[in-house]
């Protein structure tokens, strides 16, 4: 009944995902000079656009359509020093009408395209030309062009959702392993091996990270290039933000891989190390992905994006780990309990998991306001945009999850203290491990969600100096 209430409420998350809005694109054209339909007496000698945030200059490029509808492309010339304007040279113009095709890779490393035209001298059909002091045009229907949910990059989506999948059941089982079978009494060595089905979903989940990393630069690869090859890979990691914090968390998986296939060859106390090693370079993995997309975008106004999207990750991670670890560990080993003394262990889990649960709740609440406060401009915006409604969907399962664990908590607990029950019940048993296993598909509605997030446009709007007649694309949603 409550795995059929988990799955109502991601359907009625990803329903919200069907509804357009307006909503603002990661990086935006503020103006541009020829502004978007001027008319100059005078042929210009270069073409500038001028964006919100900074743009990777390596990944951008402007090409110019003549009259005659050939093409142009043009040397970008340099960037401010901000690295927010662009500037490219213009050959000696003719008289008629050109339109300038920009694209550009934004800080967060999300691809944005646009067009615009302006006009050089006058034809017969033409009205007066103004000079180039004239006033420059509004920009904004570039900035902030109406996006449907099929702004939604899917395969994106679902390659990221694998990956905190991956990253939470590795980090949070590695956090919980060592915290929750404290007792003598739910030691592997007592019960004869069940824990090797642990390990062995902790190599399984570093292989499936391995891999989703992998298909991840391709899908970057391909968003930049329009095409997949050794070589435009290359140019991904060496040129671009993307490239750094991609070869650190693919390191950092391959690392972990090993050393977790080391563990499960090894006794296990002899294991331990490997398991502190793997947990260690695991730390590496959010990190990395902490320094680059929407953190790093906003790390140059909000000093703290960083670290907080990496604690944020952390905490999650401990969270919902620890829900896969008793899922997977708790039925083996409670088997080797029987009557009041099976209650007293369920008990005893119960409370060592929520001094990690708790813990996180409350890191997970302090860096989820400080990270919506930076990507989320008003309360109005969290209804208003699709970034806002995903996001909103996300606080709600997550609401939902803390109820689970509170009922838990409160509830079940007390009950096994108290030792309810006839002898060979086990109903509240089966009840914590149906919360327990409902909870836990929550928490993937809850990543999916994330998922999402990361290729969605932030709500936040920065005020346009100009706005535009001409449409905006965002390619890698």
């Amino acid at each position: 009944m409550r795995m059929r209430y988990a799955v109502s409420i991601l359907a009625t998350c990803l329903l919200a995902l069907a509804a357009a809005s307006p909503v603002f694109a990661h990086a935006k054209l503020l103006s541009s000079k020829p502004s978007a339909g001027e008319s100059l007496s005078a042929a210009p000698d270069v073409v500038e656009l001028q964006f919100s945030t900074r743009i990777q200059q390596k990944m951008s490029s402007v090409d110019l359509i003549d009259p005659a509808g050939r093409p142009i492309a043009l040397s970008l010339v340099g960037a401010s020093e901000d690295g927010k304007t662009l500037r490219a040279d213009l050959p000696e113009l003719e008289p008629g009408s050109y339109t300038v095709n920009w694209r550009a890779l934004s800080a967060d490393d999300h691809m944005i395209s646009g067009d615009f035209s302006f006009q050089v001298g006058q034809t017969s059909r033409d009205a007066p030309v103004s000079e180039p002091s004239a006033p420059a045009l509004d920009h904004s229907s570039m900035d902030h062009g109406v996006q449907t949910a099929e702004s939604v990059q899917w395969p994106q989506s679902i390659i990221r959702w694998l990956v905190y999948l991956s990253m939470m059941v590795i980090g949070g089982g590695l956090i919980c392993r060592r915290v929750i079978p404290d007792d003598a009494a739910l030691e592997p060595s007592v019960a004869g091996g069940s824990y090797s089905p642990v390990t062995s979903l902790f190599v399984a989940a570093s292989a499936v990270l391995v891999v989703c990393l992998v298909i991840a630069l391709g899908l970057q690869t391909y968003s930049i290039f329009n095409a997949v090859g050794p070589r435009q890979a290359y140019s991904v990691l060496s040129d671009t933000d993307f490239g750094l914090p991609w070869l650190i968390q693919f390191a950092a998986a391959v690392v972990v891989l090993v050393l977790l296939l080391l563990r499960r060859s090894t006794s296990e106390k002899g294991g331990m190390i490997w398991s502190w090693g793997a947990l260690a370079a695991w730390l590496f993995i959010p990190l990395a992905g902490s320094l680059s997309g929407h953190a790093k975008a906003a790390s140059a106004e909000f000093g703290f994006a960083t670290v907080s999207s990496w604690l944020h990750m952390v905490a999650a991670a401990a969270w919902t780990g620890g829900l896969v670890l008793i899922i997977v560990s708790l039925p083996g080993l409670i088997k080797l309990f029987s009557g009041k003394s099976r209650y007293s262990q369920l008990a005893h889990v119960i409370h060592n998991f929520n001094r990690v649960a708790i813990a996180s709740v409350a890191l997970l609440a302090v860096t989820g306001i400080y990270n919506t406060w930076i990507h989320v401009e008003s309360l109005s915006a969290l209804v208003s945009t699709l970034y806002g409604r995903v996001l909103l969907g996300k606080i709600v399962v997550t609401g939902v999850m803390v109820g689970l664990g509170a009922m838990n908590s409160f509830v079940l607990r007390p009950r096994m203290l108290a030792e309810e029950g006839l002898p060979g019940d086990t109903s509240n048993e089966k009840l914590f491990f149906r919360s327990v296993r409902t909870e836990a598909a929550l928490a993937a509605a809850v990543l999916l969600l994330a998922a999402i997030l990361a290729f969605l446009p932030p709500a936040r709007k920065h005020d346009p100096s100009a706005a535009l007649a001409g449409p905006v694309s965002v390619e890698n949603y």
